[in-house]
């Protein structure tokens, strides 16, 4: 049985997903790719909220790169918000920062979700 980790809230016709674990890694990715399916798999805009993230590992940004092809792929949006500063270095680290739009708070990314 898998825990649910991830919150899901609805703004507009924006997804929501707020990872509710410290780590998105080898140990938990599929369980993200699962609770974020619903939302990835139906919305056009979807904000990932990293709030409380404090380690993501290869498989996560591989997640998270999935999420961002899946959703390219029909014209959507992804956006990632509230990482942590040692998330944001990593982003920095591997160039992930300049294919995915980071935000440093949820309204920020809401706001420029709503512009598309």
């Amino acid at each position: 049985m898998s825990q649910i980790v991830m919150q899901k809230r609805q703004v507009g016709d924006i997804c929501i997903l707020e990872w509710r674990n410290s780590h998105l890694d080898s140990s938990n990715t599929k369980e993200f790719k699962v609770q974020a399916g619903s939302c990835v798999g139906t919305a056009k805009k979807v904000i990932l909220d990293l709030t409380g993230v404090t380690f993501i590992d290869s498989t996560g940004l591989g997640a998270l790169l999935s999420i961002l092809r899946t959703l390219r792929e029909r014209n959507g949006d992804f956006r990632v918000c509230c990482a942590a500063k040692a998330i944001q270095l990593l982003f920095e680290l591997v160039r992930i920062d300049k294919i995915l739009d980071i935000h440093e708070t949820r309204e920020e990314a809401i706001i420029a979700s709503n512009k598309l």
